[in-house]
Formats: structure tokens, C-alpha cells, sequence
């Protein structure tokens, strides 16, 4: 698995077994790419997204945890071309939440989950197999 095996990184990835060090950002530093797209947690507060399992190949499941100031929420996955192949909106409680959807549509690829709401951006890559 390809990532970034860098552990001053703020997307330092645990789970990598070959590192791409063009791929870590750092606060203030991102290889000119979106630090709050490639690192949402440094930018969210308390607020923390989880896809599950990662990699998936029939469902995942999204999770919010922590307390959260959110009513519609709305999620896009996005393929590696960044085009959206599934969205939907969701109520979310003001406590954690999570729930289950199916990507047995989806072809095999790196995916990437965009989630909106009225204060807050979050995004996670995920891969299908």
C-alpha cells in the first residue's frame, strides 16, 4: 500500500508498506494541494470521520464521532478522475453516528469520500477492491 511514512506528516499513514514522500503534507506545506482536502483532520476540531473497512469491496461504513453541530449532511464520492459516482444527504444526530451503504456498484479504485455540511469540509480516500 502506497502512502505517506512520514510521522511529522499530518497524513502519515500507519498502514503504508511503501512510502511516496511526495505525498505527506505538513502544516503550511502540502505540495500545493488542499491541506484541509488531504489532511481534514488538523482543520476540523473535534469533529472525526471514519470510512470502515478500508479497503472495502461490497459495503463501508461512514462514521462521525465526536459531538456535532450538524443537521443535512451531504456526501460525495468522488473516483480517481474526480468525478462524483454516488452522492446522498443524510440527517445526522448531534452525538456520533454512522451507517452502512453499498459500493458493490463501483468498480475497483482509490475513491474519495467528500463530506459537507453548513461549518464543515471533511474528506477520506478509500479504495475498493
Amino acid at each position: 500500500r502506497l502512502g505517506c511514512m512520514d510521522t511529522l506528516a499530518c497524513n502519515y499513514d500507519p498502514d503504508a508498506n511503501y512510502s511516496v514522500p511526495e505525498m505527506c503534507c505538513y502544516p503550511g506545506y502540502c505540495n500545493d494541494r488542499d491541506i484541509a482536502f488531504v489532511c481534514p483532520d488538523i482543520t476540523t476540531g473535534n469533529r472525526i470521520m471514519n470510512i470502515y473497512p478500508n479497503p472495502a469491496s461490497q459495503n463501508i461504513t461512514i462514521g462521525l464521532e465526536g459531538k456535532l453541530k450538524l443537521d443535512n449532511v451531504h456526501f460525495y464520492i468522488l473516483n480517481s478522475f474526480g468525478k462524483v459516482v454516488l452522492d446522498f444527504t443524510e440527517k445526522t444526530p448531534t452525538d456520533n453516528w454512522s451507517k452502512n451503504y453499498s459500493i458493490a456498484n463501483l468498480e475497483s479504485g482509490v475513491y474519495i469520500l467528500k463530506m459537507y455540511s453548513n461549518s464543515d469540509v471533511q474528506s477520506k480516500i478509500f479504495v475498493k477492491n
